[in-house]
């Protein structure tokens, strides 16, 4: 499905936003 595929891409996001926040 491509919903699937949207909510893996917005959590490899939300991931890189978490990660980016902590090195700040």
């Amino acid at each position: 499905h491509i919903r699937k595929l949207i909510e893996e891409k917005v959590a490899a996001a939300l991931a890189l936003v978490k990660s980016r926040s902590r090195c700040k």
